[in-house]
């Protein structure tokens, strides 16, 4: 679903860019596009409800998943380590970041 897009390009954008600062006004008008009353004032217990909405759709996209993708292959494997090799300032933050990216990949 367009949730787990959404997700994906900010896991992508975080770890295959090389900026310094993100942006994140299109994720938020992305996200507003599904709960707007989430976003119409900035208080503290809004935090709670947008995290509980996004793992709720998360969750809900990624289960809609009818075929599932074939697991990864050595190969690939074998790429993401070299990814994160070459990000060795937090290397193990990447691989989990990159396998939740090749999850939504696989369920596209």
């Amino acid at each position: 679903g367009e949730l787990a897009d959404a997700f994906a390009d900010l896991q992508q954008a975080i770890w295959q860019s090389d900026q310094k600062a993100l942006s994140l006004g299109a994720l938020r008008r992305r996200l507003a596009g599904f709960r707007p009353d989430l976003f119409e004032n900035f208080e503290q217990q809004d935090v709670h409800e947008f995290l509980a909405f996004c793992l709720d759709g998360l969750h809900e996209d990624l289960n809609r998943v009818s075929v599932r993708p074939p697991p990864q292959t050595e190969e690939e494997e074998r790429q993401d380590e070299a990814l994160a090799a070459q990000r060795e300032e937090d290397a193990e933050n990447f691989r989990a970041a990159l396998s939740w990216m090749r999850d939504l990949e696989r369920g596209r």
